[in-house]
């Protein structure tokens, strides 16, 4: 601590103190965590035309791992759905992608529908809104779906 003194007919004292500023910047996947209600849009796609054939609504939950710095997008039993990775932070939420998956027989592979400038992602959380959509294709060998699910949180 610095002090500065001056002495008039009174003495009089002036202090003030150093402080070392320490800046920790919050984790953006604490804002998605926790339970949402989903509205799930089944799409076909054909020359990147999107035709909406189906739909379904239910609840998800997100967590953090903070052991991969990905967002765990699960059912509602706990189960895991899939994995958001590469968190990219902005101003009013994070973007992610969601890596391939091969469940049985059925391939789940994240599909580019969010750009922000001219970057694509598959999916974003906005924390203004508390919604996190994502994207993402299913293939089997004979047949193909893009399913678009927007969550909306508790």
């Amino acid at each position: 601590m610095a002090c500065i003194a001056a002495s008039f007919s009174l003495t009089t004292v002036s202090c003030s103190k150093e402080e070392t500023k320490t800046t920790t910047t919050a984790d953006p996947r604490d804002q998605a965590v926790g339970n949402y209600n989903y509205k799930m849009v089944a799409n076909v796609l054909v020359n990147d035309v999107i035709t909406p054939v189906d739909s379904s609504t239910g609840s998800l939950k997100v967590e953090k791992d903070a052991a991969n710095s990905t967002i765990l997008i699960k059912e509602s039993t706990g189960r895991l759905f899939t994995t958001g990775s590469k968190i990219g932070v902005g101003s009013n939420g994070f973007t992610f992608d969601i890596e391939p998956q091969t469940i049985d027989t059925i391939t789940l592979e994240g599909y580019n529908y969010f750009t922000i400038g001219t970057t694509k992602y598959h999916g974003a959380f906005i924390s203004g809104l508390n919604t996190l959509s994502f994207a993402y294709k299913v293939t089997n060998s004979a047949n193909g779906l893009l399913i678009v699910t927007t969550c909306t949180k508790k």
